[in-house]
């Protein structure tokens, strides 16, 4: 039980384990943000809707990985901007998670710089 309460705390300030944390992810070895990265990234392809839980870790994830990326971290970026792409072209009103999505396409394609690749790709 005591091993919860220290999760819990070392996870979350809010009280969710599930929820991403900054301070812990940056306790992560490089490697490790970028494999949790594409991970997350990798379920998302499965998915039909982005939804709050995982962009929170999208988000987090992204501004814990470090910069320059990988090749591999690159293609999980230019998979996370099409995928975001896919979830946008279908939404036929505006909430929150086509601001999440919006959001995410900014951080894939402009700050992470895949937007020229993906555009070439679609091209």
């Amino acid at each position: 039980m005591a091993d919860d309460a220290c999760a819990q705390k070392l996870c979350s300030p809010c009280g969710n384990v599930n929820s991403p944390c900054l301070k812990f992810l940056l306790r992560l070895d490089e490697n490790s943000r970028a494999t949790l990265l594409r991970y997350h990234v990798e379920w998302l392809k499965e998915q039909s809707q982005l939804g709050h839980h995982r962009a929170m870790w999208l988000f987090a994830l992204a501004a814990a990985v470090d910069y320059p990326l990988d090749d591999q971290t690159c293609a999980a970026f230019r998979d996370l901007l099409r995928k975001c792409a896919e979830f946008r072209a279908v939404k036929s009103e505006v909430d929150e998670e086509l601001y999440m999505i919006n959001i995410l396409i900014t951080i894939a394609g402009e700050f992470f710089g895949q937007a020229e690749q993906f555009s070439t790709l679609n091209a």
